[in-house]
């Protein structure tokens, strides 16, 4: 399938009918399934890689209209970015694309279906923290017109999310803060 044959919706308009379970539930396997692309690069402790955004965090995103999802012909949602108000703007906070859709453009029409849904909704900016040195994180970014913020400009809600991240285990030092002001 080329890109073109995929459809960008809201999550909370994909039809019940075409989903083997929950829509949180399946979007949780995208995640799980994207996330084992970093198995090995001693980025995300393996034990981690099997981490998702909790199901209550799901569902409000969905009832906020904050979680676009990229579906097949079939309607099935194969990829999707999950979006959070910051002080600042918004947050993307995650993109996963299933390994066996990718290279199709799926990520970058979901980015840029984040980037529309930011500036609908009135957003400064849209900010990403992500990985430095893997190729499909800060270089994709960049081709996209996202920018490295500099650590002497990191906000509150970065300076917060950054906690979380070593909280998390993540290499902080191999990560950067990208936005994109709209």
């Amino acid at each position: 399938m080329s890109v073109a044959e995929y459809q960008i919706k809201q999550a909370s308009q994909v039809p019940t009918a075409v989903l083997s379970g929950s829509i949180q539930d399946l979007l949780r396997d995208i995640e799980v399934a994207s996330a084992k692309r970093f198995s090995g690069l001693g980025l995300i402790a393996e034990e981690k890689l099997s981490d998702h955004i909790p199901q209550e965090r799901v569902v409000e995103m969905i009832e906020a209209n904050r979680m676009l999802v990229a579906c097949d012909a079939q309607g099935v949602p194969v990829g999707f970015a999950a979006l959070s108000l910051w002080s600042y703007g918004c947050l993307l906070e995650e993109l996963d694309v299933l390994p066996e859709h990718g290279g199709k453009g799926l990520g970058r029409a979901l980015v840029m279906a984040a980037i529309e849904w930011a500036k609908v909704n009135r957003q400064p900016a849209i900010f990403l923290s992500t990985f430095a040195d893997v190729p499909w994180n800060r270089p994709f970014y960049s081709r996209l017109g996202f920018q490295i913020v500099p650590e002497s400009e990191l906000n509150v809600d970065m300076m917060q999310l950054r906690n979380n991240e070593i909280a998390a285990g993540l290499p902080v030092d191999r990560r950067v803060f990208m936005r994109m002001s709209l």
